[in-house]
């Protein structure tokens, strides 16, 4: 039986996809004149859901964006991050092999911003779905990240107590979230500087660098924060 379980984020831990969500806003934002910056992404999308992300540049760029309605741009992002996603495999080199590993021992589940139409898709085309016990997406929530529902969520999905549970996060907006709900956190430096993840009980330098030992440690032995 396994007693202990592990909530992955989806983009920039399990699956190198961020440039193509940034390529997927600039397309719909060239639309409407809008010049998308990294710095812009990173601050108004990076660890956030779409429908957040819009929210906080139609505020922004009210005179471009305020009276367009959210739910035609995330349809025009979704439409084009499927036509980009659908041209590479996205997975980090080593992330398939580490959760096939980790499920042997461990209740695995995805807890994402991304949408459905974002996530099971390409799931599915690496037949992956069956390794976890649930994907939890933005469709399942009323607050994104940094907001802890989505990890209370999927703690409750799992049914197991909260000093069993460890999350895998890349942003700052998902630490927080996995702060938020007292969860134990392990980051991965996939897409923001070590510096951006203070509160993590371990940083990794990449996916593939996690396995049983690193999880012991940190559920069981839970050092100092970072």
């Amino acid at each position: 039986m396994k007693t202990a379980g592990i909530l992955f984020d989806y983009n920039g831990v399990l699956v190198n996809d961020e440039q193509l969500h940034k390529q997927a806003f600039q397309k719909v934002l060239d639309g409407y004149g809008v010049s998308f910056t990294d710095e812009l992404y990173d601050r108004a999308c990076l660890g956030r859901t779409d429908e957040d992300g819009f929210k906080y540049l139609a505020r922004e760029f009210n005179s471009q964006l305020g009276g367009v309605p959210i739910d035609k741009l995330l349809k025009s992002k979704i439409e084009q991050y499927g036509k980009l996603a659908g041209q590479t495999d996205i997975l980090y080199p080593g992330a398939e092999k580490t959760i096939r590993e980790l499920e042997k021992k461990y209740r695995l589940a995805i807890v994402t911003s991304s949408t459905r139409d974002e996530v099971l898709p390409f799931l599915s085309s690496k037949k992956l779905i069956s390794i976890f016990d649930f994907i939890l997406t933005a469709e399942d929530i009323t607050r994104g990240k940094p907001n802890p529902e989505s990890y209370l969520t999927g703690l409750n999905r799992l049914k197991l107590p909260p000093q069993k549970v460890v999350v895998v996060e890349d942003s700052p907006s998902g630490v927080k979230a996995a702060n938020s709900a007292n969860l134990a956190c392990i980051a991965v430096l996939h897409s923001v500087p070590r510096e951006q993840l203070r509160g993590t009980d371990k940083i990794l330098e990449k996916i593939s660098d996690l396995n049983e030992e690193v999880i012991e440690n940190v559920l069981y032995k839970r050092p100092g924060k970072t």
